[in-house]
């Protein structure tokens, strides 16, 4: 990867994809408004709440997710997120995300 290209922050959204989307569409439209002026420096998902790998954290039904931070609201988000992006953050929530899977394939099913 050259100097000019950027790894790009990788942001998840959880909601509870199995209830109405009137329960969460304002917490989405919330946490977008915050995302679209960094749209081209980071990668979104949306995922759900009641997945394994939330469950597996023991996520919040509403939050965010960047590495090791769970962010609870927009708000938050929206103090934080500079600061992730300039301060290379993205590289620290990879190894994060590398350690968790790590110690997490070692859960006996």
């Amino acid at each position: 990867m050259s100097s000019q290209q950027k790894k790009k922050l990788k942001v998840d959204i959880y909601v509870p994809m199995s209830t109405c989307t009137c329960e969460w569409q304002g917490f989405v439209d919330q946490v977008f408004e915050v995302l679209t002026p960094y749209i081209k420096e980071i990668e979104f998902d949306t995922k759900d709440s009641a997945s394994p790998e939330a469950k597996a954290r023991k996520l919040p039904s509403h939050c965010i997710v960047i590495g090791e931070y769970v962010l609870a609201s927009a708000s938050e988000l929206k103090d934080k997120l500079p600061t992730m992006l300039t301060n290379g953050q993205n590289d620290k929530a990879d190894e994060a995300w590398e350690d968790y899977w790590r110690d997490f394939s070692n859960y006996p099913y």
